[in-house]
């Protein structure tokens, strides 16, 4: 269901890739830690979590939010779109196993410092 849910985030990746690109981080970011954090804060996580390879995608993600460089994906968008595949994988792993083993007690936390 999930794989589902985030499938239409890919048709708007080339034209709004910083975004897509935190929107996915959030969400597997709150699968995992049952805390709703800010899109900085969630890719700071992210890259705890990711390959080498696809570190520097949410780097210049982080740093084109964060106005240190103007945004342009062009010397790295071959490793955005395999990136944003991957955290949907293992987003997408992470719900089913969630669902598995459901709690219903579990709560969210919103931390959007």
């Amino acid at each position: 269901a999930l794989s589902e849910s985030i499938q239409p985030f890919f048709s708007e990746l080339e034209s709004d890739t910083r975004n897509v690109l935190f929107a996915l981080s959030r969400i597997w970011c709150t699968l995992a830690t049952d805390t709703i954090c800010s899109k900085i804060k969630s890719a700071d996580w992210l890259l705890g979590r990711l390959p080498e390879q696809f570190q520097v995608v949410i780097h210049k993600a982080k740093a084109f939010a964060l106005g240190l460089e103007e945004e342009s994906w062009d010397e790295i968008y071959h490793l955005v779109k395999l990136c944003a595949e991957f955290i949907r994988h293992e987003a997408t792993l992470l719900s089913k196993d969630l669902l598995a083993h459901a709690d219903a007690h579990k709560g969210i936390k919103i931390d959007l410092k």
